[in-house]
């Protein structure tokens, strides 16, 4: 969701450039601050919640199914009813989504039991403000967004979209001299995003999302370039599929290019455990680094297909990395990656050591922190965050007082999208967040082959599925009473269970799962391959270890010792079942923890069964 507020109108890009500096050292300043007042804040348990994006459809007439654009609508309904207090319903970037969480946060390890029970809650809200004909749908990519016929927007709120001050300022970010008469109309249409293939109407009309959407293509000084590998069987013919696309700029050999994010940002669940302390949140960010590949990619991969195309990937990180990439040509050689990619750095003392990728560091950021006393791994992540340019500004924030605001820093850091994110609190009572984000949200929807006469292309296979009938005439269409609906948050829910428990044995037994930073870069890409769970081997650390009490050595001076840190390539089963014995370590340290539910909530939870029997 990020950073919403209303204070004026979002700044363009223009206008915000000559400020970055300014800008990014109130911003180190404003974070000196929260940490001084909230470092040695301590709670007296780990909270805990989820976050969960729904997709909204509709149905006409004829069965055929599109998206729904009138999220707006939906949520001035959900917000006006006093039974929904149950849960809390925000904006997402797209108009045709809506996210859900928790009201108030889980306190007690034996809640994990509640989490199906919350989520099917909010479901049944948020369904019963839908109306006639429209329905709720969870998925991570929706199949056939990028493709006509493009849903319709109704809503009478429209997008607001910053524009230069003065003068005009030529739009260079784009090139019409490839595109075909429709494809032309779109782009031009389209002042935000100036996509090929999808509507501008997409975007939620926040004005933060419009604004968000071209300070990106502004900063990069051209359009996104969003390349997805297609899947190849013995009856696609890439070179048909490839017939609309291969003249526009941008479109590598053997890909789909596809819509810039307004396709990518789907649905997504994701647990965001709130520590006691500074010092938990930085431990248990370093270990959920490392787990981010194999558990919340591998193992919830849930986006096959992209714009009516069947992807050779499983995963759509890198789809929607490359959907927010504001680097200029010159920086794709000193920033590794996306604004949306992996986590930079470990923050801990345990991890630190394993920090092996260079990584750009804003040093007037390090040196700031430095004069406060701030730790050196800490600095540098502030300084890994605080390296990005602020995006979205509004003109009521430019000029803000470091004693009393924080909203540059908070606008900064919710515009860094990594695997793993360390939220600071912004007031008294806050907590230190650690925020797990790539698992892609569950669902239990199948899609069946029906014919689509508004749509040129050949047809592409589906990767064979015992039971789901596929005709080779047909391909992903705009879908016709085609859909097995069979929707259920359990998985959802186990997942996000088991990111909770698997937190609490972290922090309880103080185990260590940190590799080389850059190995957990490899993890990713791997982990996004199509099957991964069966095909892919990920690096992992041979032995764990359990490291003493940090404190007490930080007490008698004596630096925390580096423990054996060989790895090896192992496969999901191996690291969950075999020699690492994940397992092993989630149950021993949940009935170690004190909490008289322990037992119960591993023999409730639903992923206790289920999740280790992959």
């Amino acid at each position: 969701m990020g950073f919403l507020t209303t204070l004026g109108r979002p700044l363009h890009w223009r206008e915000i450039e000559p400020q970055v500096a300014r800008l990014k050292q109130e911003a180190a300043d404003q974070f000196v601050r929260l940490y001084n007042l909230y470092a040695a804040e301590a709670k007296e348990q780990l909270l805990f919640g989820d976050e969960c994006e729904y997709m909204l459809v509709e149905f006409n007439e004829s069965g055929e199914v599109s998206l729904c654009l009138d999220a707006y609508e939906i949520l001035e309904k959900l917000h006006a009813d006093p039974s929904t207090s149950i849960a809390d319903w925000s904006p997402e970037y797209a108009r045709y989504m809506l996210e859900g969480s928790p009201s108030t946060p889980y306190g007690s390890l034996a809640d994990v039991i509640l989490f199906e029970r919350n989520m099917r809650l909010r479901r049944e809200q948020l369904r019963a403000h839908l109306g006639p004909g429209r329905h709720l749908v969870s998925l991570a990519v929706y199949p056939r967004l990028g493709r006509p016929p493009h849903p319709l927007c109704r809503s009478p709120v429209t997008l607001e979209v910053p524009q230069p001050p003065g003068t005009p300022i030529p739009d260079e970010s784009w090139n019409v001299a490839a595109l075909t008469p429709a494809q032309r109309a779109l782009a031009q249409a389209n002042p935000a995003s100036r996509s090929y293939f999808a509507s501008d109407d997409l975007i939620y009309p926040h004005p933060r999302f419009g604004a968000l959407t071209r300070n990106i293509r502004l900063r990069r000084g051209r359009k996104v370039a969003v390349n997805t590998p297609l899947y190849m069987d013995t009856n696609t013919n890439p070179s048909a599929i490839l017939q609309e696309e291969r003249e526009l700029p941008g479109v590598l050999p053997g890909t789909s290019r596809w819509t810039p994010r307004s396709s990518a940002w789907a649905a997504v669940g994701c647990s965001a455990p709130c520590s006691a302390n500074l010092e938990e949140a930085r431990f248990l960010y370093d270990q959920l680094i490392v787990l981010a590949a194999p558990w919340s990619l591998a193992l919830t991969a849930a986006s096959p297909y992209f714009r009516g195309c069947l992807a050779d990937t499983d995963c759509r990180f890198n789809t929607i990395a490359q959907s927010v990439d504001d680097r200029t040509p010159a920086e794709e050689a000193v920033f590794p990656s996306s604004r949306y990619g992996p986590s930079p750095v470990y923050v801990s003392a345990e991890g630190s050591p394993f920090n092996d990728v260079q990584v750009p560091i804003d040093q007037n950021t390090v040196e700031t922190c430095r004069r406060a006393g701030i730790d050196e791994p800490l600095a540098r992540y502030v300084g890994s965050v605080l390296a990005r340019d602020p995006l979205v500004i509004y003109e009521g924030l430019v000029n803000q007082d470091p004693a009393t605001h924080t909203a540059h820093f908070q606008t900064i850091l919710s515009a860094s999208w990594t695997t793993v994110r360390m939220k600071v609190p912004a007031r008294a009572g806050d907590s230190w967040r650690v925020e797990f984000r790539p698992m892609e949200m569950q669902t239990g929807v199948l899609f069946f082959g029906r014919p689509t006469h508004n749509i040129s292309n050949p047809t592409l296979i589906k990767k064979s599925h015992p039971t789901t009938p596929w005709n080779p005439n047909h391909r992903l269409g705009w879908i016709r009473c085609g859909i097995d609906c069979n929707l259920t948050d359990f998985e959802n829910a186990a997942f996000v269970a088991m990111v909770v428990l698997l937190s609490r044995a972290i922090l309880s037994s103080r185990v260590n799962f940190c590799i080389p930073m850059s190995q957990t870069h490899i993890n990713l890409q791997r982990a996004q391959a199509r099957d991964a769970l069966h095909t892919q081997k990920l690096v992992f650390r041979q032995y764990r270890c359990n490291y003493p009490d940090r404190k007490a050595a930080a007490a008698a001076a004596v630096p925390v010792p580096c423990c054996h840190s060989a790895v090896v390539d192992l496969t999901l089963d191996e690291i969950f079942n075999g020699a690492v014995r994940m397992y092993a370590v989630l149950r021993s340290a949940v009935l170690l923890c004190g909490c008289q539910y322990g037992s119960v909530c591993l023999a409730r939870c639903p992923a206790a069964t289920r999740l280790w029997s992959i």
